[in-house]
């Protein structure tokens, strides 16, 4: 009663009755302990961390002695001088992407919806787009986040210090989500989950810092199919977790996160051997504001016309995230598009063609990893890096607009069928071919985002601010969410009007061409990365 009764000594009543209501201590169940020691003990490594891994100072002595003479950009390239790395090394470098996308999947798939069931009965699909919205807001921190990253002074370097530090921050909101849901304080879970998004996000854009760090150019595709390899073993974890561990309580699902996190940070903290980052020198009095408002507006801005290949590659990057918004609409598809089946067969199905996808997806981006990790010689690494990768880009990019056809073609047929066979006879004979469809489709995921990856390492315009102009891939993905989002419920709209059960099929053979289209204009724009300016890149890069 401490919290309560201090909010209100400060005027404060309505707000304490607000997050802390009368006797929720008296209620405490065993697993509400637990919840709130994990979330105690997850802030107390924060602070310790965050005191002990603070900004260290500059040695300039050592600095002057040195590098006396020697320009800042030739510093930068001395002090963190990259070497060959053998695959497993690499794959342990980009192993954070792992929890990421299991954290992502499984709260988009199973916490969020059922939260927003438990904490808003009365108004749940409101409350389900609020969390949304806040978790694509949370994105856009990505760029002032690598700032931070490319500016961190440490003797652990400047990735791993801040790495530890987000990840114990995440964990222990992680925690506090799952205190706060048992407690039903929804005021206070809205705000808890936005913060934990943010360093969520934080964690993505600092430790994509770590490639162009410590990968030489010549390996930075085999570091791009690994990044995606990762993330889409996450997202296959949180599906398969999600279909097995249905029966069991969702709120252990906070725990699985908080768990991935902190043995997947070590194992990449002991991969990742940064040389101290005390040497190299803060950013000059030029590049630094009195105005923090200016300071902000530069570190999300570049300029495009010096570096117009990796402003393409963010075009390529919105739209992915527009058209794969639509994949948000699969159940909603087949509860319009097979009436009368009970609630959970819906969800089976859903959560069957989503691990579908991703597997195929994973599975594909991981045979690309076999075929990168062999190991050319340093002359045809440097013409065939640039190349291979805009191929993957543009020819998964490709693939996925033909098989985004797929769920129109077989939609379109269920549609012919419903009346001449029931529901459930139906869905038996449509979901089958469903699932080959969405394997080809994950295919050109796989080839499609081992290519973006790599690229964005290979066209990282400096790699001293490298994790925030990666950063920027998330402030991608959240303009993309929302432009696909609201594009694809306006054509849902439109075009699915009229049916009084729910909507018509033509509103979703349009947001599916929507997604075709999205992607046929990723490879259009993708070809014009220009293959010249990546091979020199590339080579003055090695």
């Amino acid at each position: 009663m401490m919290m309560r009764e201090i909010l209100q000594s400060h005027g404060l009543g309505t707000i304490a009755t607000v997050l802390v209501p009368d006797g929720w201590l008296h209620t405490l169940s065993r697993q509400g302990w637990l919840s709130m020691l994990c979330t105690s003990l997850g802030f107390l490594c924060s602070f310790l961390l965050a005191f002990a891994l603070r900004p260290g100072q500059q040695n300039s002595r050592g600095f002057a002695s040195k590098f006396a003479s020697v320009p800042t950009r030739e510093v930068e390239e001395q002090i963190t001088a990259r070497v060959p790395c053998s695959p497993a090394r690499i794959w342990a470098i980009t192993a954070l992407n792992v929890p990421y996308g299991f954290a992502v999947a499984a709260l988009g798939l199973m916490v969020v919806p059922l939260e927003a069931e438990r904490l808003w009965p009365e108004s749940h699909s409101m409350a389900l787009g609020l969390l949304a919205a806040l978790a694509g807001m949370a994105q856009l921190v990505g760029p002032q986040a690598g700032y931070w990253s490319d500016t961190y002074r440490c003797v652990l370097g400047r990735r791993r210090p801040m790495l530890l530090i987000a990840v114990a921050t995440t964990c222990s909101l992680t925690c506090g989500l799952w205190f706060l849901s048992l407690q039903e304080l929804r005021v206070a879970y809205v705000a808890t989950f936005l913060v934990q998004q943010i360093a969520l996000n934080i964690i993505l854009s600092t430790q994509a810092g770590l490639v162009p760090d410590l990968v030489p150019a010549s390996q930075q595709d085999l570091a791009g199919g690994c990044s995606a390899a990762n993330i889409l073993v996450g997202c296959v974890a949180a599906s398969a977790y999600v279909h097995v561990a249905r029966a069991w309580d969702y709120h252990f699902i906070y725990v699985a996160i908080s768990f991935l996190l902190v043995f997947v940070c070590l194992v990449v903290c002991v991969a990742a051997q940064e040389a101290s980052s005390l040497e190299l020198p803060q950013p000059s009095p030029d590049e630094q504001h009195s105005d923090w408002l200016h300071a902000l507006a530069d570190h999300y801005t570049f300029d495009r016309s010096q570096y117009p290949d990796f402003f393409l590659l963010l075009v390529t990057k919105t739209l992915y995230c527009a058209s794969v918004v639509v994949k948000g609409f699969l159940l909603f598809f087949v509860q319009d598009l097979f009436r009368s089946l009970p609630d959970a067969r819906y969800e089976d199905m859903v959560g069957q063609m989503a691990v579908t996808a991703e597997v195929s997806a994973a599975l594909t981006a991981t045979a690309l990893i076999l075929w990168l990790s062999r190991a050319p010689t340093q002359s045809t690494a440097k013409e065939s890096t640039s190349s291979q990768n805009i191929l993957c880009l543009c020819s998964g990019a490709a693939w996925m607009s033909i098989m985004w056809f797929g769920p129109v073609i077989q939609g379109g047929w269920a549609h012919s069928q419903s009346a001449y066979l029931d529901s459930a006879k139906l869905a038996s004979i449509w979901l089958p071919r469903m699932l080959v469809a969405l394997a080809i489709w994950g295919v050109g995921q796989g080839v499609y985002l081992a290519g973006d990856q790599a690229l964005a390492f290979v066209l990282v315009p400096d790699r001293s601010q490298a994790s925030r102009f990666l950063g920027f891939s998330s402030v991608c993905a959240c303009i993309g969410s929302v432009l696909g989002g609201g594009m694809a419920a306006g054509l849902l709209a439109f075009f699915g009007a009229g049916d009084p059960k729910g909507y018509a099929f033509p509103g979703y053979a349009a947001i599916f061409i929507l997604a075709s289209t999205l992607s046929a204009a990723i490879t259009a724009i993708g070809s014009r990365i220009n293959r010249g300016v990546l091979s020199t890149a590339t080579a003055s890069a090695s």
